[in-house]
């Protein structure tokens, strides 16, 4: 059931990082694969490679740290910001 959501990308995907995003080879597949699949939201505790990028939508996709997200998913419900 949990995963009947999720669709898996076997191969890298056609989709390029703009040229002014800097990651490291490790880390440029998990954001051209987000880019890929249609993904909103990147969430990300990697703040060593990804914070720079973090607040910022690249490839129609927003980048965040896990907190950030769901402190903006409660301030939404809620009505309330901190």
């Amino acid at each position: 059931m949990l995963l009947e959501g999720v669709r898996v990308i076997p191969v890298e995907p056609l989709v390029e990082v703009p040229t002014d995003i800097t990651l490291p080879e490790k880390d440029v597949p998990i954001l051209r694969s987000a880019m890929a699949s249609g993904c909103t939201h990147l969430l990300t505790g990697d703040v060593k490679h990804f914070g720079p990028y973090f607040g910022r939508v690249i490839g129609g996709v927003l980048v965040s740290r896990v907190a950030a997200y769901f402190n903006l998913e409660t301030a939404e419900l809620t009505g309330k910001t901190r």
